[in-house]
């Protein structure tokens, strides 16, 4: 279901006279008020907890001879970047391939640095084994410098994807898109004061989000604290 689409069904939900928007787009007055619902909802169901599997994404690169750090763009990350996924890092030698693959172990930022940075061990080359986040630039740095191309893979965290054109589509899995209307039913519900507007968005969107927690939550965060 697209934006659009969801402002369609709100505007029908919430019984508001006069034809759905056209469009997302330089609307005003109450159909305005319904496409920010909409993607406020939205905006409010990702930032519900930082494990969403949506919201998580695979990424790899190859480590060069002499090269100890990689940015955001070395790594392949161009936006919507939150976290990186600290254990799940590994790397190959790229020249075996992903039998050789090891994970890389996660140390903090001060400790690599006393570590490896110092002195004759900061021009080691080696196989990496350990790898820190440098905090400023949430670079990744990792120790030994690699002495041959080695294939670095993991996960990270996306940032929130925002609703801006008709067409969007949000990222979660098609079948919970209901929750982000019944959401937005509730906000709509505080601001005309309409209680049983409020009573059908409730109802809508509790259950869902309980079901859509136990689909995309790792199953020790699963629980209403997802959508409360």
């Amino acid at each position: 279901m697209n934006y659009l689409e969801m402002v369609g069904h709100l505007h029908q939900l919430c019984g508001v006279s006069g034809p759905a928007p056209a469009t997302v787009l330089g609307q005003t007055g109450e159909r305005a008020r319904l496409v920010g619902w909409i993607r406020r909802a939205w905006d409010m169901i990702q930032a519900q907890s930082p494990a969403w599997l949506w919201m998580q994404a695979e990424f790899s690169f190859q480590a060069v001879v002499g090269q100890r750090n990689y940015s955001l763009v070395e790594a392949g990350i161009l936006s919507r970047f939150r976290r990186w996924d600290v254990e799940s890092f590994r790397c190959f030698l790229t020249s075996t391939g992903v039998p050789d693959e090891q994970f890389l172990v996660h140390w903090d930022y001060p400790i690599l640095r006393d570590t490896y940075l110092l002195g004759s061990q900061s021009t080691n080359q080696s196989r990496p084994v350990v790898f820190a986040i440098e905090p400023q630039s949430r670079s990744i740095v990792l120790a030994d410098i690699p002495d041959q191309a080695y294939t670095v893979r993991g996960r990270y965290f996306k940032g929130a994807q925002t609703l801006v054109a008709d067409a969007d589509i949000p990222e979660m899995p098609d079948d919970y898109h209901w929750a982000i209307i019944y959401r937005a039913m509730m906000m709509y519900a505080n601001y005309e004061s309409a209680g049983d507007v409020m009573a059908e968005g409730v109802s809508g969107y509790r259950p869902l989000m309980v079901q859509l927690s136990g689909d995309q939550l790792p199953a020790v965060n699963c629980g209403s604290e997802a959508w409360a």
